[in-house]
């Protein structure tokens, strides 16, 4: 065999190996985020006894979230011009009103921004069960959850101060 054929698989080895240790971290992070969530889980089926387990998790950031007692906020969304001139001409035509701004930027160049008011965007979890009961049957259904409600700052805190802790004490 030539150097460069031994060379590819050498790499080929070692790339498989790293994959596959990435791998299993990311199945240990996936642990832990569901060891976070069951509490919450758990507290959705304390009227309802049925046996429940998490079978997947999304993190999202948009305005599709069931959750029923959050208020719906609004907030300035950017366009393009020619959405924003659409909009101009639906509003004229229609009895409707987007409400639609612009803003004009001097410096360093000139530059026009265009937005429309539209509902908040809010980074949740969607939470994946799958429940089934004794007497035979089972469903899929999923919950969501704020971030900020689910992830505890302090934990946060803890695990940012610890990353600090590590490159200060390599740096030394």
């Amino acid at each position: 065999m030539s150097k460069i054929t031994k060379k590819i698989f050498e790499d080929y080895k070692y790339s498989n190996k790293i994959l596959k240790n990435y791998k299993i971290s990311h199945h240990k992070n996936i642990d832990k985020i569901i060891e976070i969530l069951n509490p919450y889980i758990d507290e959705k089926y304390t009227k309802d006894p049925c046996n429940h387990k998490i079978t997947g998790f999304d993190f999202l950031n948009d305005n599709e979230y069931k959750i029923k007692e959050l208020s719906v906020e609004y907030d300035w969304i950017k366009i393009s011009e020619k959405e924003y001139y659409s909009i101009c001409r639906d509003n004229q035509k229609f009895s409707f009103k987007t409400e639609i701004k612009y803003d004009c930027i001097f410096e360093p160049d000139y530059d026009e921004i265009y937005y429309k008011k539209g509902i908040k965007s809010r980074e949740y979890l969607r939470v994946y069960v799958n429940e089934w009961w004794s007497y035979g049957g089972n469903d899929n259904v999923s919950y969501d959850f704020l971030l900020t409600e689910v992830m505890d700052e302090q934990y946060l805190r803890k695990e940012k101060l610890k990353r600090l802790e590590i490159i200060n004490e390599r740096n030394w």
